[in-house]
């Protein structure tokens, strides 16, 4: 390869990190229907709820995560039956990246470094839990919030 080409085209060196987990528990609650202080009112569960096409196509639906219709609110003086951790929330996707490259400057003890890296690099939207709380009126089982965006930084260094 000529020496042109080997300056821009060669000695590159790639580096990743790719994370990939499924959604952690929701934690679901209820407004307290009864006098019981210092307790997790938790919603009645009246259907499954894990309905992936939901989870799927957040964007597409409203951010509604799950069947919201499953759970809802006991009535006065009972508790709710949902057990712990019934519901999970939008899983992980992210790949960071990272590009450096040395480049020689006019004596063989001093060189250019030049690296560039990006932070969720194909921008994938990392959601939120959902709003678990069946008192939150339709904000109840929708997402509100995401992770951070893509974010990109570059630097050079003289190395002597």
């Amino acid at each position: 390869m000529s020496t042109a080409l080997d300056m821009l085209a060669g000695g590159w060196t790639v580096t990743g990190i790719m994370s990939f987990s499924t959604g952690t528990p929701v934690f679901l609650s209820a407004p307290a229907t009864t006098a019981s202080t210092n307790i997790t009112h938790r919603p009645n569960r009246v259907c499954d709820g894990n309905d992936s096409i939901l989870l799927g196509n957040l964007r597409d639906n409203g951010l509604l995560a799950f069947n919201t219709s499953c759970f809802v609110t006991p009535a006065t003086g009972y508790f709710g039956n949902a057990g712990r951790d019934v519901i999970y929330g939008p899983g992980i996707n992210n790949w960071d990246l990272g590009f450096q490259k040395f480049f020689p400057l006019a004596s063989e003890h001093r060189r250019l470094e030049f690296r560039a890296e990006m932070f969720n690099a194909f921008n994938h939207a990392q959601f939120a839990l959902p709003n678990g709380n069946t008192g939150s009126g339709l904000n109840f089982g929708r997402v509100s919030g995401a992770g951070s965006p893509r974010l990109m930084q570059m630097s050079m260094k003289v190395l002597f």
